[in-house]
């Protein structure tokens, strides 16, 4: 249990993993600049030198990057999950069986089985008496 049996191209995982890294750091600074820019309005408001609706306008913009960022993370997450399905293990203790399938082949999520695990401990047989 627990031993590899398979590993798939994870290639277009670590890809996907680097983009989703990328657009996480592209918003931290821009949510950054946002927050800013929403603690400056507000210290402008207190001084009268822009309007309420221009400070608001300043939050609003911080508080959905903040949201995007947030989206991010969980992109960046299920990345990180998708690539880790790359290495297929073993459920169970057992012997490998018949191999269904060779390097090469294309292999679908939920299609045929890849190889046949017997469980040796506990093994149950069953045989008829005469």
């Amino acid at each position: 249990a627990g031993q590899v049996l398979f590993r798939l191209d994870a290639r277009p995982f670590q890809a996907a993993l680097r983009q989703a890294q990328a657009a996480l750091a592209r918003d931290a600074a821009q949510a950054d600049n946002a927050r800013r820019d929403a603690e400056r309005y507000r210290a402008l408001v207190a001084k009268d030198y822009v309007t309420k609706s221009q400070a608001d306008q300043a939050d609003a913009s911080a508080s959905a990057l903040m949201a995007t960022l947030q989206a991010d993370s969980a992109a960046v997450e299920s990345a990180r999950l998708s690539l880790a399905y790359t290495v297929i293990r073993s459920p169970i203790d057992g012997r490998t069986g018949s191999l269904l399938v060779r390097r090469g082949n294309l292999v679908k999520a939920n299609a045929d089985p890849l190889v046949v695990i017997n469980q040796i401990h506990p093994i149950l047989i069953r045989f008829p008496v005469s």
